[in-house]
């Protein structure tokens, strides 16, 4: 019988719909509602939308949410009791980014929960992607223990119960989900085996774009600021007809 990663197929259902489904919407009501004129955190606000959707997942009694905060980032995982498997989320430009700096001094939180991972079968689907720690890292012992060390701080007392990592990872394009998959790693990276949940991906909307935005802003913004501007004018109209008017009416009684 073949393993899946997910034991219920409405729990990735509902995982891929949480990672996947378009935030710009909410993000334009953010921006508009606060009247903001600049909004650079867009992408982190993008993030907590998505982790504060894939956390209340964890009312389904099948799942439990972990939280943690790295630095100033704050994620959401989920670990699935059935299996004790642990699903992380991220871009897969990111997890590419994240790789490539394996080994390095600053352990990113992926680095770290890879150490609960089997190590990968060079008979394996995946095993000609595989690449060598050793090659461009001498101290790895060393590496691992360290990292180890912060997978047990992010985990606590789940560290142990954890049974492996699945890193689920998300393709976009033009601010629209694309691909979807799953992958277990070794803890170098050497991709052990993979799932598309693509089929997951809501197809029920419209992607927006730069034009949607355009008339948000024509219909939602603009038009209170037109009636303020133009009550506005019309109060400096009425004072300056009123002053001239009194002038007038003084010039004539002095006459």
């Amino acid at each position: 019988m073949e393993k899946h990663f997910c034991a219920s197929e409405d729990l990735k259902a509902s995982m891929v719909k949480a990672l996947s489904d378009p935030v710009k919407e909410n993000l334009n009501e953010i921006k508009y509602s606060q009247r903001l004129k600049y909004f650079n955190s867009r992408n982190f606000a993008g993030w907590d939308i998505r982790y504060s959707k894939l956390e209340s997942l964890s009312n389904d009694k099948s799942l439990l949410a972990i939280s943690c905060l790295r630095g100033f980032w704050e994620f959401a995982m989920l670990l699935e009791k059935k299996t004790m498997n642990l699903f992380v989320f991220t871009k897969e430009k990111n997890l590419e980014s994240v790789m490539k700096k394996l080994g390095n001094k600053s352990i990113h939180y992926l680095h770290a929960l890879l150490v609960k991972n089997p190590i990968a079968d060079d008979k394996s689907e995946f095993g000609n992607q595989a690449f060598q720690l050793s090659l461009f890292y001498d101290g790895m012992e060393d590496f691992d223990q360290k990292r180890e060390f912060e997978a047990i701080k992010i985990l606590g007392e789940y560290f142990s119960l954890v049974e492996q990592v699945i890193v689920v990872t998300m393709t976009e394009e033009k601010g629209r989900a694309t691909k979807v998959q799953a992958g277990l790693f070794s803890p170098t990276f050497q991709l052990i085996a993979q799932e598309d949940w693509s089929s997951y991906i809501s197809t029920t909307y419209e992607s927006l774009d730069i034009e949607s935005d355009i008339n948000y802003v024509d219909h939602e913004v603009i038009p209170k600021i037109k009636d303020k501007v133009i009550k506005s004018r019309k109060d400096k109209d009425e004072k300056i007809i009123s002053k001239k008017k009194g002038k007038t009416e003084k010039g004539e009684k002095g006459k």
